[in-house]
């Protein structure tokens, strides 16, 4: 099998791996929790195998293993039977949903654990981080170190091979010193201090502390050849296993980096070698071949040196029992962790340039090296990665699992403004008349932290002999001075109109929301309000929709007007919406994601483009740019550009993608 080959398949099995124990993380535990899993799927595009086990979930794998996806019983989906209502995502708590989501990426610090355990059961050969050469003049020869020294300590961290020496000058990255104590050959130690000034990592530099002027004791590569590339520049130059390089161009090899470095430097340049052969001293002419790399183009003459190993005393191997390895599988997970945060930060600051982040390539590469090496060397390799990817999946992003959670943590906190507009030129995709829905422009302001949603409850007690439930509504004045402030705010930039939705005919509640709102409305002479009691709102939705421009409401009333809104548009990919706090927000379609269609280039990007127009208009206080952005919308729409949801004969029906760049070229 070919290297590349070999890389591909070493990096596919490490992906599947990894992806099924993350999925498998949200699948358990949503079951656990009582919701019902619909799909569990590995993969995304043609279905290569699939079975519906007993339990009423559908199991397959797809064609490209690029992903996978827990599909659950979800309300904001699919109509869910009222029977199932209580196994739906949405109707479990808070605690509920986040711990299925937080599920995945604990899955992948779980499996690397177990990885890393492994590993150390098995045991893992190294080299002891014993200092080979040290450059005249560096850094690191100023400091003091010299040939032989073995480094003990790297700061606070003890090391015991250069992969923890790599990880320790890693994690020293943005410092102006690093302290080494180092052991010389005689047992003596001492202490040094390594200044690192500017010093930041090289994408072209594998190791990450050749650059501050030293390199790690490596085996003896003699002048003499092991093995030769079949049909390479070598080979037909005559060159044979054994001979020995005496010099090149009349000029004396006294070790095999220079000679390689020579060859690199002299692509399709003819050069005079002299090796001994036997007896003999013979000359050779060798013609490198021309090798082109990203940067530049180098010569390859397909030799391999004879390489002398280490002797014993630099060899060692780390290898624990069952119960001993179980901690040091924990401190090593917690050690990737550490120092892929520690990267990450540094990323941000700029000490390690975003160039040292490897690609798929460069991890297909250390899948198939590590996979070469060993099986150890590959559990290593899948505990690094599966630490990377449950990082990766925690960070705040909408798309993320990290997104979801920090959404799960502000959604007691926070009120969400949902926007429900439709464009005139979509008026005919709308369940209701287009005479009706054109011109519809309408922001619900929903308070999302307070009354029934989050009173006290009781499911079940006995009163007066019969088994009865209650929830209690509660709402205080600075509750409903938050949201009506923000409410009157909000129709200052837009057509300075606000509706108050509430039941004050029946509920106190709604009593005391009504004369609290109109407390605030005072203070914003410019803006009007009025008043509907919830039912005749939402009546009024129905037949006259145009009417509205900022509809207020408690967490109830405001739950249902809601979804009843955002059925006028015609379609959900349409809509936008915003998390509002005082401090931070967050912003993303109305929708959510819908991972049973990534990657197909069929889901309407537009809720998304409306929801930055929201952050400027919102946080960032940009109305032109606001404008701009829903203006672009409105004339994609209006230049008969559709996306799946919206095309119809007679438009020019675009991908995902493409409907972005149809957006973009518009502002």
């Amino acid at each position: 099998m070919s290297t590349g080959l070999w890389n591909l398949a070493s990096f596919l099995i490490a992906l599947i791996i990894l992806i099924a124990v993350h999925e498998w993380g949200h699948f358990w535990v949503a079951r656990r929790c009582g919701v019902k899993v619909l799909r569990f799927s590995l993969g995304f595009g043609k279905v290569l195998w699939n079975k519906t086990g007993q339990d009423g979930t559908e199991y397959s794998l797809s064609l490209i293993p690029l992903g996978g996806y827990v599909k659950m019983l979800d309300e904001r989906v699919e109509a869910v039977p009222a029977e199932l209502k209580a196994q739906a995502f949405n109707n479990q708590s808070i605690a509920k949903r986040a711990a299925i989501v937080a599920a995945g990426p604990l899955a992948n610090f779980v499996f690397a654990v177990v990885a890393f355990w492994l590993v150390f059961l098995i045991g893992a050969p190294s080299v002891k981080p014993v200092i080979g050469e040290v450059t005249p003049s560096s850094i690191a020869y100023q400091a003091g170190l010299r040939s032989g020294m073995q480094i003990v300590r790297i700061n606070e961290q003890t090391v015991t091979d250069w992969e923890g020496a790599s990880y320790g000058f890693v994690s020293a990255v943005g410092q102006q010193n690093v302290n080494l104590l180092v052991e010389s050959d005689a047992g003596l130690q001492q202490q040094i201090q390594l200044p690192l000034g500017d010093w930041k990592l090289s994408p072209d530099e594998p190791l990450p502390f050749k650059k501050l002027g030293f390199s790690p004791l490596s085996p003896e590569v003699q002048l003499e050849l092991a093995k030769l590339t079949p049909n390479g520049a070598g080979e037909k130059a005559g060159l044979k296993v054994g001979d020995k390089i005496i010099s090149v161009n009349q000029q004396p090899v006294t070790d095999w980096q220079s000679f390689a470095r020579t060859i690199q430097q002299s692509p399709e340049i003819p050069l005079q070698l002299q090796v001994s052969r036997d007896t003999q001293t013979i000359s050779v002419t060798l013609t490198p071949e021309r090798k082109e790399t990203k940067t530049q183009v180098i010569g390859f003459a397909g030799l391999m040196p004879v390489v002398k190993p280490l002797p014993e005393k630099y060899l060692t191997e780390v290898r624990y029992g069952p119960v001993d390895a179980i901690p040091h599988a924990i401190k090593r997970m917690a050690e990737v962790t550490k120092l892929t945060l520690d990267v990450v930060a540094k990323l941000i600051t700029g000490a390690i340039s975003v160039d040292n982040l490897s690609g798929p390539i460069a991890i297909a590469k250390g899948a198939g090296d590590s996979a070469g090496f060993g099986l150890v060397y590959f559990l290593g390799f899948l505990g690094l990665i599966s630490v990377n990817l449950g990082i990766m999946n925690l960070l705040p992003l909408p798309v993320l699992d990290g997104g979801h959670l920090l959404f799960f943590g502000i959604e007691a906190l926070l009120r969400r403004p949902v926007p429900v507009k439709v464009q005139d030129i979509l008026a005919e995709y709308s369940p209701l008349k287009p005479e009706i829905v054109t011109g519809t422009d309408v922001l619900i302001v929903r308070e999302l932290i307070g009354g029934i949603y989050f009173g006290d409850k009781c499911e079940s007690e006995q009163h007066n002999g019969v088994e009865r439930a209650w929830d209690l509504e509660n709402y205080s004045v600075p509750e409903v001075e938050r949201i009506g402030a923000f409410a009157m705010k909000a129709a200052q930039k837009r057509r300075h109109k606000v509706t108050s939705v509430d039941k004050a005919n029946v509920l106190a509640t709604s009593r005391l929301w009504r004369r609290t709102t109109a407390e605030v409305a005072k203070g914003y002479p410019e803006v009007a309000l009025n008043n509907l009691y919830v039912d005749n709102c939402a009546m009024q939705l129905a037949i006259r929709p145009a009417q509205f421009d900022v509809i207020v409401t408690g967490n109830l009333f405001g739950d249902i007007l809601s979804d009843e809104a955002a059925v006028v548009g015609g379609s959900i990919g349409m809509l936008p919406s915003a998390s509002i706090g005082t401090d931070t927000s967050l912003y993303e379609p109305i929708h959510g994601s819908a991972p049973d269609i990534a990657g197909k280039g069929i889901a309407n990007p537009m809720g998304t483009v409306l929801s930055a127009a929201m952050l400027l208009r919102y946080s960032l206080h940009e109305e032109a740019a606001a404008k701009a952005i829903e203006a672009a919308v409105d004339q994609a729409l209006a230049d008969g550009y559709r996306t799946a949801d919206l095309y119809k004969d007679g438009f020019q029906r675009v991908s995902t993608d493409e409907m972005a760049d149809v957006i973009c070229e518009r502002i």
